[in-house]
């Protein structure tokens, strides 16, 4: 109860994130490289603390391998083909000094967990497209956010259709131009919004602001969403049923709103 108190007064204070920025402005200037559970990186990214620790402990993972096994034998038995896919994060394969000021071991503990995979299961690792070096992290993930953005969620829908026309045997990617990226029209808004990691920092910690990316498809769609427990219904074309048009309208807040949550 006394938490939740603090946490009520801290939430509702005058000046709240006036205060955060210039706390992080501080931090900053004083080269403090963690903050409030925050990593501030040497080029000016962000990053949760608890994103370098290994994902869980030794025994879950075996227990997590030891499913996926029986799943994907029971899935190869059926005459199916099982696809595991490892999804990225800002930690680079490369253990760049001059990027991240503490050492860190989430990737080697991936590798292990995937090395333990039967040789049933076909692997798409994204780790070497998207987090391969500092220069990758930076094209394909927000400074202030531990999301992949745009960018990178396409550049993986594409690998991942690349690694399902080898496993089907047919050429989706010839047949889609859902694929091509011609096919799509990049939007940049730039120093749009502040990334869940940049919100306990203030936008003075990183490198300020992020931009916002998006793509929409440069053909035809005609298409619906719905989301039942949000009472949520949109159709139309693709901006129209999947964007939350209420991301690209001008904010009053950064604290207090999600982009990232664009396509809703």
């Amino acid at each position: 109860r006394v938490a939740q108190i603090k946490k009520t007064y801290s939430d509702n204070i005058k000046w709240r994130y006036t205060f955060l920025d210039l706390n992080g402005l501080f931090a900053r200037l004083a080269r403090i490289k963690e903050l409030n559970g925050v990593i501030r990186n040497k080029d000016g990214t962000l990053m949760f603390q608890s994103d370098l620790r290994d994902a869980t402990s030794l025994g879950v993972l075996n227990n997590n391998v030891d499913q996926l096994n029986q799943l994907s034998r029971w899935v190869t038995s059926n005459g199916m083909s099982f696809l595991y896919v490892q999804s990225p994060s800002k930690l680079s394969l490369k253990k760049d000094t001059t990027l991240y000021p503490i050492t860190y071991t989430f990737n080697d503990f991936v590798d292990d967990f995937i090395a333990k995979f039967d040789s049933s299961i076909e692997v798409l690792d994204l780790r070497p497209y998207l987090s391969a070096d500092r220069t990758a992290i930076k094209r394909y993930f927000y400074p202030t956010d531990h999301h992949w953005n745009s960018d990178g969620a396409f550049f993986a829908y594409q690998r991942l259709v690349e690694r399902l026309q080898v496993l089907c045997g047919k050429p989706l990617i010839e047949e889609m131009i859902e694929v091509q990226e011609a096919s799509w029209q990049r939007c940049v808004i730039p120093n749009w919004w502040l990334g869940s990691v940049g919100r306990r920092v203030g936008c003075w910690y990183g490198g300020g602001l992020d931009d916002l990316i998006y793509h929409t498809p440069m053909f035809e769609t005609e298409m619906s969403l719905s989301i039942p427990s949000m009472g949520i219904f949109r159709n139309g074309q693709f901006e129209e049923a999947v964007f939350d048009q209420r991301h690209l309208a001008p904010r009053k807040n950064y604290y207090k709103e999600n982009p990232y949550a664009l396509y809703v």
